[in-house]
């Protein structure tokens, strides 16, 4: 994936190929373990669908919290 370059992945998938690779430079730059906090998905009457995911790291060892 990183071969291409940001061109590529608009020729080949339009301009949400670029989305895809904000959603996954995001992604990346999280550590650790990750938890999905919350996700919601909605396709408006124009068929124009929004998405949210809000993510947060994870310590690799969960610590009690004092």
């Amino acid at each position: 994936m990183a071969s291409y370059s940001i061109h590529d992945w608009a020729e080949q998938s339009g301009a949400q190929g670029v989305e895809f690779l904000n959603w996954m430079a995001r992604r990346g730059a999280l550590t650790g373990r990750v938890a999905e906090v919350h996700r919601i998905y909605h396709i408006r009457i124009s068929n124009t669908a929004a998405a949210t995911v809000v993510l947060e790291n994870r310590d690799e060892v969960e610590r009690p919290v004092a």
